[in-house]
Formats: C-alpha cells, sequence, structure tokens
C-alpha cells in the first residue's frame, strides 16, 4: 500500500475507534435529546399521547428519524439504551466521515477537528456526541458546502439532484428546514445571484419533497416555521430557554486559530487573503458567528461547520506544498495527528464522558427491580399525568419508561405546552429555588397523577407525600 492509502486507512481507523472508546469503555450514553429520541421510537406512540401539548401541534418534527430507530429496533429487538447508542455512535461516524472522501490529504481534516476540539473544549465534541438528527444535516451541509464552493451560475444535473435529495432527507429526517435558507442568504451577501437562486430553487424543492413524505407536506412545513415561533415567541429570558438558544461567547481561542492558520498558508503558499472558491465558507461562517452571538445554533449548526471546512481545506494546500513532507514524514504527522485527535476527544475533560453513564445502568433507573419493589407506586398511575418543570425529568423517566401509560407536561420544547402550563413553568423558573411556583400544579393534581422533581432534598410542598425514587429525583403524590 502506498503512503496515501496508508494514510487514509489510518485516519478512517481513528474517527471509528473514538465511538469505540465511549462506548466500550466509558459506557457513555448522551444524557438529553438523544434519550427521548430512543424511547419514542420504542413506544409507537404519537406525541399527543406521551406529551400534554398545545392543540395546534400535531405532526411529530422528526419524523424520519423516529422511523429510521422504530426499524433499528424492530430489526435488532434493542431497547432504548440500544438505539441511544446507535443514535449517537453511527451519527458521530456520519458527521466526521462525511467529506472525507473529498480530500486529498485526509490528514487536513483530522488536524482540523483536533484544533477546533482544543480551541472550543465545552462544545465541539460535546456537539457532535448528541445522537440527535441535526448531525445529519450537519453532515449533508459539508458535502453541499464542498460541492456549491465555485457557485455555480448554472449547476449540473447531478449536483441539483444530489441537492434535492439531501435536503428532502433532512427535512424528514431532522424538521427545522427553514435553517437551509442560511446558504442562498451566504451566497446573497458575496453577490452570486445565479447561484443563490439556483441553491434556493433546490432548497424548496427539497423541503416540499421531504415534508410529502409525512402524508402532510404543507402543516407539516408550517408547523416547523411555528415550533421556531413558539420557541422564542413568549418574550422568555433566554436563560429560560434551552441551552442551544443561549448567545456565544464570540468563540475567540478558535478564530485565533482560523487567522493562525490563514497567516502560516499565507506565508508558504504566498496566496491570496481570500481564494474565490472559499467565499462560500467564510461568508456563511460570518453569518453564522454574527448570529451565534444571539442564538449559539446559528454558530454551532451552520458557522462552525463551514470555517471548519475551509480549515481543513487550508490545511490541505500547505500539506500538497512540492517537497514538503515526503514519505515517512508525512506518516509520521498522520500518525501524530490521530493520537492527538484521540487523545483530546476521548479525553474525559470535566468527566464529560462519565457524568451520565447511569443512563447505561438498569440498577439505578428510577422504578426498576433493583430498587424499593414500592417504588412503582410512586410513578403515574395509567391515564396520569407527570407535572415536571425540568425537561431532564422527562428525558430520564421516559427513556427508562417508553411504556408508561402517562403524559408529561414538560417535554423537550417549552414552547410547545399549552399555554397555562408553560405560564405556570415560567413562574416556578423566575421563583428560582422556592416551591410556591407549584401550587397551580399541585392544586389541580390527582391520585393519578405525580409531581417529579430534581432536588438535593426533600420538597418543602406538605400537600404531598414524598419518595426519593432515585438518587436527587423526587416523586410526589396526593395522600390516601
Amino acid at each position: 500500500m502506498n503512503t496515501g492509502g496508508t494514510a487514509r486507512v489510518g485516519v478512517y481507523l481513528t474517527l471509528l475507534a473514538i465511538p469505540c472508546i465511549l462506548v466500550f469503555h466509558y459506557r457513555f450514553i448522551p444524557f438529553d435529546d438523544c434519550l427521548y429520541h430512543a424511547a419514542k421510537a420504542l413506544s409507537g406512540k404519537p406525541w399527543n399521547e406521551i406529551l400534554v401539548l398545545r392543540g395546534d401541534v400535531r405532526l411529530d418534527p422528526n419524523p424520519g428519524w423516529h422511523a429510521l430507530l422504530s426499524l433499528m429496533h424492530r430489526g435488532s429487538g434493542g431497547g432504548p439504551a440500544a438505539l441511544a447508542i446507535f443514535s449517537y455512535t453511527s451519527l458521530l461516524i456520519l458527521a466526521t466521515m462525511a467529506v472525507l472522501p473529498l480530500f486529498r490529504r485526509p490528514e487536513a481534516w483530522v488536524i482540523a477537528l483536533t484544533v477546533a476540539g482544543v480551541a472550543l473544549p465545552d462544545t465541539f465534541f460535546f456537539r457532535l456526541t448528541r445522537g440527535r438528527p441535526y448531525l445529519l444535516t450537519e453532515a449533508f451541509l459539508l458535502i453541499l458546502l464542498f460541492l456549491w464552493r465555485r457557485a455555480p451560475r448554472k449547476p449540473s444535473t447531478p449536483l441539483v439532484l444530489l441537492t434535492v435529495s439531501l435536503l428532502a432527507l433532512s427535512a424528514w429526517i431532522h424538521g427545522a428546514w427553514y435553517l437551509w435558507g442560511a446558504i442562498p442568504a451566504a451566497f446573497l451577501v458575496l453577490g452570486e445571484f445565479p447561484a443563490a437562486a439556483g441553491f434556493g430553487a433546490c432548497w424548496l424543492t427539497g423541503s416540499f419533497l421531504g415534508a410529502a413524505l409525512t402524508g402532510h407536506p404543507f402543516d407539516y412545513l408550517r408547523q416547523q416555521v411555528a415550533h421556531l415561533c413558539l420557541a422564542f415567541g413568549h418574550g422568555s429570558l433566554p436563560r429560560f430557554l434551552v441551552s442551544e438558544f443561549h448567545p456565544t461567547d464570540g468563540c475567540a481561542t478558535y478564530l485565533l486559530a482560523l487567522a493562525v492558520v490563514w497567516l502560516v498558508r499565507r506565508r508558504v503558499l504566498g496566496t491570496r487573503a481570500v481564494e474565490s472558491d472559499e467565499r462560500l465558507f467564510l461568508s456563511l461562517g460570518l453569518l453564522g458567528w454574527i448570529g451565534g452571538l444571539l442564538v449559539s445554533r446559528w454558530w454551532s449548526e451552520w458557522g462552525l461547520p463551514a470555517t471548519l471546512l475551509w480549515m481543513a481545506l487550508a490545511i490541505q494546500q500547505i500539506l500538497e506544498r512540492d517537497g514538503l513532507l515526503p514519505g515517512s514524514r508525512r506518516l509520521a504527522l498522520v500518525g501524530l495527528s490521530c493520537a492527538a485527535l484521540i487523545c483530546s476527544f476521548a479525553g474525559d475533560c470535566g468527566e464529560r464522558w462519565t457524568h451520565t453513564v447511569w443512563a447505561a445502568k438498569e440498577d439505578r433507573s428510577a422504578g426498576s427491580p433493583g430498587n424499593d419493589g414500592g417504588t412503582a407506586a410512586w410513578l403515574p398511575e395509567p391515564g396520569g399525568v407527570v407535572y415536571n418543570s425540568q425537561m431532564a425529568v422527562f428525558t430520564r423517566l421516559f427513556f427508562e419508561h417508553p411504556e408508561g401509560a402517562w403524559r408529561y407536561v414538560y417535554g423537550f420544547e417549552s414552547g410547545l405546552m399549552t399555554p397555562e402550563n408553560l405560564r405556570i413553568l415560567r413562574g416556578i423558573q423566575a421563583d428560582e429555588g422556592t416551591w410556591a411556583g407549584y401550587r397551580p400544579w399541585v392544586a389541580r393534581m390527582t391520585r393519578s397523577d405525580r409531581l417529579i422533581v430534581l432536588s438535593a432534598a426533600r420538597p418543602e410542598i406538605s400537600d404531598l407525600e414524598w419518595k426519593e425514587i432515585a438518587q436527587g429525583l423526587w416523586s410526589g403524590r396526593r395522600p390516601s
């Protein structure tokens, strides 16, 4: 095998080794949305039988992803933990390998991943291991940015067909079809109006085709936009919103790393400040960075992937300089780069891979046989409701009890709650640590319902009797 083939095999093995380390060494399972996606697929129930929803929310926001997970469950017979592991490992591999075949020097991609992980230690690797379908959209984004980077005035038929297909899959599996409008916007910033029109036509066509797979194309497209409006449309303070809606801090260390790569390339190759075929990356990166100062999702899912791809291609240009790294020196660089990526990714910085290991241990799950035999009585009765003010309560209980015949007032997005329940939730969040805000929920509870909270001590609500059904997880019910 020649040097290039050996380098490519080493890179692929490295990217496959990382999820193996997380699964077999750390027994890692993500603690948030990945769990409820797995439970949703296993439960076989529509969302209105799982959550107490607004009346105008009728369609699954991620129908394709749940269909794929349901197919995986039927084929393998695996439980929610197996589905969660499949989710985050498969999406991690897809996101990190999607554009690898397009690189002549795959080690350049490894170096870029390592730089991003070191410069953004709290967010980059965290986002890659969430097991959520936005990672599929991110993989498609990298591919399409690479293929559309030269802003074709008249895209070829194969490019149009591939673009429409990927956008249709993204709309069906991930939803949030409207976010793809960021690419036509990036073309418009550059003054590339034909490319903006061409990609925009592919975007709208693909989004409609993906929505058509649900059987309700117009309702699906409308509900996705309505979901966005509900998430932001209640005048809530940023601290009340999910973490991806918080602003970034500007990511100064990562921007410095980009500047260093640009300066090194210019010194080594003497290239212009911005090459013509990389303007799209920087335009989208700038738009994502500016948007991230308000909502971090714009940066993490659009600006960061675009600049990461620019960095990798710039590093590839440096490595391809004649005589820079011949033969054994190149293999040495590949080995060092792969080792650095594994060490930076697999390092348990801040217990990022071990603080959620409880999710894989059945003997610690709420209501399992390994706990107090009476614990099941502290879960809601059939037809009951879980009143919860913390998303983690829903995620954990639904993951551990996907077959549970009860509903939750607060699920994966507060904007989907009924207006009355949302008002009560915001009051609880505003009180910050007091228990008075729960009184409206306590007043309406029946014997079938439960108030379940995460708390270090017994909740101070005397109208209910309490039991700690798992460490830090308290269930309250009406006295007999």
